[in-house]
């Protein structure tokens, strides 16, 4: 018979653990005159995953440009990442005009979905938005397997600017508040069987932002450090970049970054982005700090 399981001490090299590392360690067992390794159990985990993606990303980078295109996509992924962290959501990968990312509530993960779409609508871009819930493989730091790949079916499903679910999204978080639309069955590419699809239409325990009339100009450019501040004072007052360079004996790039954060921030996009910008200033210049 076996004796008791023995399980040996990790070496000391071990490399450090990512972010799906199982905590099972294979257990040696003595048996008569030979041993065996007992196998951990695979790294199987269930989990909500959720898969964006940028409508018409090609046709906005052609349009803007590397350059411009590369600040829009780091303001946008900076965005989603804040949308990931306060719905407690963990970054799986980035597809480079989409993320991957995983919940254990499946309500987190339509919520995060939701504020993901806003985030897009503040920079003048539209998302897709697939979710699911299955069990999947962690390989390294990645996820495979069916339910990885029926998520990924169900985002190209979407339309422009739709947050689209399984059936079995929407079973698991009935009575969360969240509303649903009916799309409809739908064959998904390389999948079995028909699959019922649900777009997200509400979330009726979620604040109206129009409800809250206490954020103001002033309260939105707190925001903003001191430096942020100066340049949109000259900014303001049509000063172009290189004179804001000049002024402030800053590089034109240093200028460029900031004004980048600048419109981060005040979640503004686009050619009126500056101008937007300035008539914010404009406005609450009267409660903020003089800019020297």
């Amino acid at each position: 018979m076996p004796t008791t399981p023995t399980i040996p001490r990790p070496a000391a090299t071990h490399s450090a653990p990512t972010l799906f590392a199982s905590a099972t360690v294979a257990a040696r067992v003595r048996y008569g005159s030979g041993d065996w390794v007992v196998r951990p159990v695979s790294d199987r985990i269930l989990v909500t995953m959720l898969f964006t993606d940028i409508v018409g990303s090609t046709q906005r980078a052609a349009e803007l440009g590397d350059r411009r295109w590369g600040e829009l996509l780091a303001q946008f992924n900076r965005l989603v990442e804040c949308d990931l962290g306060h719905h407690r959501g963990r970054l799986v990968k980035s597809t480079g005009d989409g993320v991957v990312a995983i919940f254990d509530p499946p309500a987190r993960a339509v919520r995060a979905a939701l504020a993901i779409r806003e985030s897009a609508c503040t920079l003048g871009l539209e998302v897709r938005v697939g979710l699911h819930t299955g069990e999947c493989q962690v390989l390294g730091s990645d996820l495979v397997g069916i339910a990885v790949h029926l998520t990924a079916r169900v985002m190209a499903k979407a339309r422009a600017g739709e947050v689209l679910a399984s059936s079995t999204v929407r079973d698991l978080v009935v009575g969360s508040g969240l509303e649903f639309e009916d799309r409809g069955s739908h064959l998904l590419r390389g999948i079995p069987g028909e699959w019922s699809l649900f777009g997200v239409a509400d979330d009726i325990e979620r604040p109206r932002v129009a409800a809250d009339r206490s954020r103001t100009d002033a309260d939105e450019l707190s925001e903003l450090s001191k430096r942020e501040l100066e340049v949109l004072a000259h900014i303001a007052e049509g000063r172009t970049n290189d004179e804001v360079a000049a002024r402030l004996y800053l590089s034109n790039r240093t200028v460029e970054r900031h004004l980048s954060n600048i419109y981060a921030k005040l979640r503004l996009s686009g050619k009126a982005a500056r101008a937007a910008a300035a008539a914010r200033f404009s406005r609450a210049a009267g409660h903020l700090p003089v800019v020297a």
